[in-house]
């Protein structure tokens, strides 16, 4: 099993992650003011 695949997966998963946690943060604001 190539390292480079495994970690090109991870890659992948972590943008989507990371990109589905923006969408639904923009779709879904709780708190109109964010400290962040």
């Amino acid at each position: 099993q190539p390292a480079g695949f495994g970690r090109g997966r991870n890659g992948l998963d972590n943008w989507g992650i990371a990109a589905l946690l923006g969408l639904l943060q923009l779709r879904f604001k709780p708190e109109p003011t964010l400290g962040g």
